[in-house]
């Protein structure tokens, strides 16, 4: 009985690994697009009004949209459980 518990913990390890790699990808395909539209924004109102300044300028966004979604997911998940690293 006790080693049918243990596997049953043991595999529950993976599911909730996988839905808190789950959050951030999901909060980024939120983000990503919001950021890389405020690139956009930012760069027409610096004057960038050619093709590739603007698609760099997207991409910028969604550059930095990458540590943002990080910190938003984290942010989410709550406090760090006792024994966990902050």
């Amino acid at each position: 009985m006790r080693r049918l518990t243990w596997i049953k913990a043991r595999n529950a390890a993976p599911q909730y690994i996988r839905a808190m790699h789950r959050l951030p990808l999901t909060v980024f395909s939120l983000i990503a697009p919001t950021l890389a539209g405020v690139g956009v924004v930012i760069g027409l109102v610096g004057g960038l009004t050619s093709g590739m300044g603007l698609v760099l300028s997207a991409g910028a966004g969604a550059v930095v949209a990458l540590p943002v979604s990080w910190a938003v997911a984290r942010a989410l998940s709550g406090p760090p459980k006792t024994g966990e690293d902050p």
